[in-house]
């Protein structure tokens, strides 16, 4: 019986010893957790809304528990209990980043996005080694990314966009799961690192508006590519003929305001997922292929400011979900396309300074009901501008200056209530305009044509008479009073 009992009092002990660590573990892992958030509050310099202030605070009886509710902190369910997530996005905290933060081992997500933290991020953050998340978008830091911010084993996203990085680290081992990565807006210059080429799950890649150099090829290689805007950079290279083929799932290709040559080619039209498709502000030379009307799942197609030639194709009445068409700064020829009227999504339409002739088509009034901005200006359009022009509902914003208009100004264009800019310049249009003008319209521009009448003019016109005040809700009106007869003030003209 007593060699029983000493049998059973080691059991006990043994059980003892091994609960004993275990729940000295987990109230050190909570703990640590507490003094690293803590530390990152006393880090704060700044918290306009106090929530860190009021929020972040513990009482003497429980002390590590009350962590997990605090404002933006999350908890695993299983024990030991740890924090696993730190959101605290759009505070306008200002701040730095502490090196106890490294402490949070256990965290997956990390957002901090929308705030003013700033200078570089701390080493000891490497330990983060189960970061998933990281949106430390519009902040302030700075100095190189870091090269353990890359290469955290398990990060999928990751947001650097508008900060002040300046570069990548040499040779940088990205995670091989990452699938979205974001430092658009910084001052990263050099190459697009090679390593990119290797992500083989990254579905998005955006780099826009940075300063970075050479090519472009680093992306072809990557199937899962959704996403890819290389905006605003100084990149020079060639499309490939096979892009399409490399880049099967394409949505988004956006690679505007860089220094691209050559001609479009012609697998482009094989990226039948393509919604997006901005080539603007680069030396393309070319025509617009006919066989981007294929692309019949595009929503924006901007192709501005190239070296375009030829005709606009027909082809492009295709796209249906089309809502932005910009065409302009080319050398773009023939009459506005009719096809304009299939476009029932359209929303704005730019093909300003091309060399578009002919006269302004009087199915403009079936154009979509949804379009708000048109801009024809700059080109050699004749003729009359029809009247049905008013039936565009939606119109904000109208410039049609720059050409060889004449007749008058349809009454139907000062009945529409949403138009808010209005361009004629430098055409051959006369008569009067209307007694009253839009209740919304906040700029007008009628100088350079031979207009008359009662109502205040622009430079070279013939308008005489005093200035009314219904036009005072005009927030920009050019006028020479040098050039007309008005007999009254502009005092009220803002």
């Amino acid at each position: 019986m007593e060699e029983c009992f000493h049998i059973f009092v080691v059991i006990m002990l043994l059980l003892l010893l091994l609960h004993i660590p275990a729940t000295c573990s987990a109230a050190q892992g909570i703990d640590t957790d507490l003094y690293a958030l803590l530390e990152l509050k006393d880090s704060v310099e700044f918290d306009p809304q106090h929530v860190l202030d009021k929020n972040w605070t513990t009482t003497s009886s429980s002390s590590s528990s009350s962590v997990c509710s605090w404002v933006g902190v999350t908890c695993s369910e299983s024990t030991p209990q740890r924090v696993e997530a730190l959101e605290i996005p759009n505070m306008r905290l200002q701040g730095t980043i502490p090196p106890k933060l490294g402490d949070l081992s256990s965290l997956t997500r990390l957002d901090i996005s929308n705030n003013t933290f700033k200078g570089p991020l701390p080493d000891e953050m490497a330990n983060l080694r189960r970061l998933k998340l990281i949106n430390f978008e519009h902040n302030q830091f700075s100095g190189e990314i870091p090269e353990w911010l890359v290469e955290l084993p398990e990060v999928q996203y990751l947001n650097l966009g508008r900060n002040n990085f300046a570069g990548f680290p040499a040779s940088p081992s990205f995670s091989p799961n990452l699938e979205y990565l974001n430092v658009s807006f910084n001052q990263i210059n050099g190459d697009i690192p090679q390593e990119i080429g290797n992500l083989s799950k990254l579905k998005s890649l955006d780099m826009q508006s940075n300063q970075l150099t050479g090519n472009i090829r680093t992306m072809y290689g990557i199937p899962s590519l959704e996403h890819i805007d290389f905006s605003y950079n100084s990149l020079s290279d060639m499309l490939p003929e096979d892009l399409c083929r490399s880049l099967p799932n394409l949505k988004f290709l956006r690679l505007s305001w860089n220094h691209l040559v050559g001609k479009f080619p012609s697998s482009l039209a094989e990226c039948s997922k393509l919604q997006n498709l901005s080539l603007s502000f680069n030396s393309f030379e070319s025509e617009i292929p006919a066989g981007f009307g294929n692309l019949t799942m595009l929503q924006e197609l901007a192709l501005g400011g190239n070296m375009l030639t030829g005709r606009i194709p027909d082809e492009l009445g295709n796209l249906i979900y089309l809502e932005v068409l910009a065409l302009e700064n080319n050398n773009l020829n023939g009459s506005i396309p009719s096809f304009i009227s299939n476009l029932s999504s359209l929303k704005v339409l730019n093909l300003h300074s091309n060399k578009l002739s002919g006269g302004l088509p009087k199915e403009i009034g079936n154009w979509s009901t949804s379009i708000t901005q048109i801009d024809l200006s700059d080109n050699h359009l004749l003729g009359k501008i029809p009247d049905e022009i008013g039936a565009l509902s939606s119109l904000e914003i109208l410039a049609i200056n720059f050409n060889y208009l004449s007749g008058k100004i349809p009454t139907s264009i000062f009945n529409m209530s949403t138009l808010e800019m209005l361009s004629l310049v430098e055409n051959n249009l006369t008569g009067n305009l209307p007694p009253n003008l839009p209740c919304n319209l906040e700029t007008l521009y009628l100088g350079g044509n031979r207009l008359s009448g009662s109502i205040p003019g622009l430079y070279s016109n013939n308008f005489t008479g005093p200035i009314p005040d219904s036009l005072g809700n005009l927030r920009a009106l050019v006028l020479d009073q040098a050039e007309n007869s008005t007999s009254q003030n502009l005092k009220h003209i803002r």
